[in-house]
Order: structure tokens, then C-alpha cells, then sequence
């Protein structure tokens, strides 16, 4: 099976999506951009598994595309994807890799 690269494209901030109209109240501590990825970050999942250092929940939301391109349901086997994280979303660019 091919193995799958996952390349973080773009991390959104909460203040340039929302400006001074966040949705909800949130808390001081709350960072406006995803804490745990950074724009070029690059990741490995091979088989279909959770690469490790990636975000679980990103993980979790992009699966599908990352079994699609696992699994050559693609023809140019690029794929751009997204967590559902509503207040600071990241993009992802999911490409197969063959072996």
C-alpha cells in the first residue's frame, strides 16, 4: 500500500476569521492559532495510521481523504483538506506517496 504525506498549508487565527466577534467566550489562555501544528509541517502515515506528532482530532476529520489517496481513489493523487476546528482551522495538503 502507499504510504500518505500530510503537509500542514495553513493555520488560521480566530481574530483574522472573526476579528472582535468570536463566536463564543473564550478563556485568556486561549491561543488564536492551532498550538499543536505549524504552517509546513510535514507527516507520514503509513497503512492509514495516526502519524506520530500530528493533532488526533485533525487526524480524525481528514481520515477519509487520507484512505482515499491510500488507496488510489484519486488521479492526481492530491487531495486539500481540513480539521472542523471552527475558531482556528487548519489546511492540510494530502498526497500519496508510492513506493
Amino acid at each position: 500500500m502507499a504510504k500518505v504525506k500530510i503537509t500542514v498549508l495553513k493555520t488560521l487565527n480566530m481574530n483574522d476569521l472573526y476579528g472582535d466577534n468570536l463566536p463564543c467566550d473564550l478563556d485568556e489562555s486561549f491561543t488564536p492559532t492551532c498550538p499543536r501544528l505549524s504552517e509546513g509541517q510535514e507527516f507520514i502515515s503509513e497503512e492509514g495510521d495516526y502519524p506520530p506528532g500530528f493533532c488526533a482530532w485533525a487526524f480524525t476529520d481528514i481520515y477519509r481523504d487520507i484512505s482515499l489517496c491510500r488507496l488510489g481513489g484519486l488521479d492526481n493523487k492530491v487531495l486539500v483538506s481540513c480539521c472542523s476546528d471552527g475558531v482556528r482551522p487548519v489546511t492540510f495538503k494530502v498526497e500519496r506517496i508510492e513506493d
